[in-house]
């Protein structure tokens, strides 16, 4: 997932909607991207810094925040 930081938060939302449960997340914060989007986008983006920082997710320059593939047994 590779958000520019100049988007709309509108199409910011849009982009990480397509994170799996990450909504349900926001929701419990009290936001879901429809009455403050701006909201939602920080909040989604600490959430995914957060999974980041305990290395649940990885993150580089060209390809944003993104999930390993789980390697065949």
């Amino acid at each position: 997932l590779k958000i520019p930081e100049n988007a709309p938060a509108a199409e910011q939302v849009a982009a990480l909607r397509r994170v799996h449960g990450l909504f349900d997340h926001l929701e419990r914060l009290g936001t879901n991207g429809k009455s403050d989007p701006a909201l939602a986008a920080a909040a989604g983006e600490f959430i995914l810094e957060g999974l980041w920082s305990h290395k649940r997710i990885s993150r580089n320059e060209e390809r944003g925040f993104f999930a390993e593939r789980p390697k065949p047994a």
